[in-house]
């Protein structure tokens, strides 16, 4: 069994979605639309870095927010 779990920069990820003014409810029906189920809470949980995002919800918060995986991830500046 492959652990397709990653590091990512949560600060980053709670600015882009306040930047968007997005809020973290409509950021989980964003993902649902996309065949993610996300609830708001586990953003609040990626967001305060309790939790980390899997592959699949790391490129759609990217295509979301408009930014790089690599962006979110803290790779890049």
């Amino acid at each position: 069994m492959t652990n397709n779990k990653l590091n990512f920069s949560p600060n980053r990820l709670r600015q882009l979605r306040k930047k968007h003014r997005f809020s973290q409810q409509f950021l989980s029906d964003l993902l649902g639309r996309l065949g993610l189920q996300v609830n708001q809470s586990t953003i609040s949980r990626y967001e305060t870095g309790k939790e980390i995002q899997e592959m699949p919800v790391l490129k759609a918060f990217a295509a979301i927010l408009d930014t790089t995986v690599d962006y979110l991830k803290g790779n890049e500046k």
